[in-house]
């Protein structure tokens, strides 16, 4: 990507993190269909320029991309300040991490989880939403979990961020409007991802042994740009939706019963946490 070009890119930009996979991707090849061009940032420059490609070719359109790290404040300023020749009236904020295990003896990556999960998203949003554009309209998409609507033992932190995801864009819901920006926080659960499928190679998720589906990339990425602008929040598939409204209105302490009950017999981080436990009262 040129560093010394300060001119404005022609035309209308998306600018998508982790948008080199996922969900990201996902969300950059649909938008790509519609003839928006397509601004990439991840950190791995190697599928970078293979994900830029793909889409350019197949697509016809403009793709950059911006390598950086969004745990980090320097990626974040570099994105800021990159992304500022941009004429972006797509925002999707896709980049995100989890943690597994215990808060208080996991390993100690919480704050570059933050970080990342968090305070990118708020600093890409008060920049890039504000600046001035040559349409009318702007567009907002967060991506956040079916995990913030509810606590989430032994992944924690993972559902606190999310929480603060979707809550900051239900409010931005409104606030929007009024700026001639749309907004919409997607609350996906279970699909099939980069993620998902790490998390099943390491052993920390059964998914056999999941009361829930995994849901299609296609439900989650086309239900998302149908409600954009109509709704604050999206909660893909009849199932969860019905999860997220469950889960809403029980009371706390039968929620976590419930979510642990869940763990117990899906996630491999949970029974060896516990067994770690045992075998520490035993000595």
């Amino acid at each position: 990507m040129p560093k010394n070009e300060n001119t404005t890119k022609p035309g209308r930009w998306a600018l998508v993190t982790g948008g080199a996979s996922g969900i990201g991707y996902a969300f950059a090849c649909e938008l790509a269909q519609t003839g928006l061009n397509i601004l990439l940032v991840s950190r791995r420059l190697d599928l970078l320029k293979a994900k830029a490609t793909e889409i350019s070719t197949r697509e016809g359109v403009f793709v950059e991309y911006i390598q950086a790290d969004l745990s980090t404040e320097e990626g974040i300023r570099k994105t800021i300040s990159e992304s500022d020749k941009f004429d972006i009236t797509y925002l999707v904020l896709s980049a995100g991490t989890y943690d597994q295990g215990s808060f208080f003896s996991a390993v100690d990556f919480h704050i570059p989880m933050i970080m990342l999960n968090n305070v990118s998203a708020v600093s890409l949003i008060k920049h890039i939403m504000i600046r001035k554009t040559s349409h009318s309209r702007k567009n907002l998409i967060l991506v956040s979990s079916m995990a913030s609507g509810s606590p989430v033992p032994y992944f924690s932190l993972y559902s606190a961020t999310k929480s603060f995801l979707t809550s900051l864009g239900c409010s931005l819901y409104n606030e929007g409007k009024a700026l001639g920006i749309n907004v919409i926080t997607v609350l996906p659960g279970l699909v099939k991802t980069d993620m998902s499928t790490t998390l099943a190679q390491r052993e920390v998720i059964n998914y056999k042994k999941m009361f829930f589906y995994q849901l299609s990339m296609r439900t989650v990425i086309k239900g998302t740009l149908k409600r954009l602008g109509k709704q604050p929040i999206f909660v893909p598939g009849i199932g969860y939706k019905f999860l997220f409204i469950f889960f809403r209105i029980l009371p706390v302490r039968w929620t976590l019963s419930i979510i642990m009950l869940f763990s117990k017999r899906s996630f491999a981080a949970y029974r060896r946490e516990h067994e770690l436990i045992a075998q520490a009262a035993q000595r």
